[in-house]
């Protein structure tokens, strides 16, 4: 027995009333679907978000100084020694 015929109670003409909307295709209701799920899960990443509003707020912030201080470090060693940056530079003047 399949499962619409377990779920849905059959009428006179032996169609199922679950079968309404069986004249659409297939590739549309897979769309469909597609664009349903996207949604709640964009509506459960911004509840989500509201939820744990700080602690995302504190994340970003964290990433940011670790960043900052990532490239302050970069800089520093460039000033200190140019050799690395020179080697690594794609330009090459004075060569042809």
């Amino acid at each position: 027995m399949s499962v619409t015929s377990m779920s849905a109670p059959a009428r006179n003409d032996g169609k199922f009333v679950g079968d309404a909307g069986a004249e659409e295709p297939v590739s549309e209701l897979i769309e469909q679907t597609g664009r349903a799920a996207g949604l709640l899960a964009l509506r459960e990443a911004q509840l989500a978000a509201l939820r744990h509003g700080p602690h995302l707020r504190r994340a970003a912030l964290d990433v940011a100084v670790a960043l900052g201080i990532a490239l302050a470090f970069l800089t520093a060693l460039d000033s200190v020694s140019p050799s690395p940056s020179s080697a690594l530079s794609l330009s090459r003047t004075g060569r042809r």
